[in-house]
């Protein structure tokens, strides 16, 4: 423990769980060399860590979207500028964006 920092009440969590359950947990526990503590710590801080990684995962695939609605925006903006200024017409716009000539 930390010298610098005095343990209160926050610091442990205790809680109860089923036979089969806490069965499971020594198994692994031992299976991965650590006590059943250490390794329900480290399932708690994994747990947490991926409740964040999906978290900013669906904020990337807002970003994401958001993105795609601009560009289709924009796309949108550029075809209306140059059709409306006579450069090209609707079909020309359309081959070169998909590439044909």
């Amino acid at each position: 423990m930390n010298r610098n920092r005095r343990q209160t009440k926050d610091d442990k969590i205790t809680f109860r769980i089923q036979e089969n359950y806490m069965k499971e947990l020594r198994n692994r526990a031992e299976e991965n060399g650590v006590t059943p503590h250490i390794f329900s710590r480290m399932l708690v801080q994994e747990a947490l860590k991926r409740e964040r990684e999906n978290e900013i995962l669906e904020r990337l695939d807002l970003i994401e979207d958001r993105f795609d609605e601009i560009r289709s925006d924009m796309m949108q903006f550029i075809k209306e500028i140059f059709i409306g200024l006579g450069h090209v017409d609707e079909e020309d716009f359309q081959s070169n964006i998909s590439g044909k000539s």
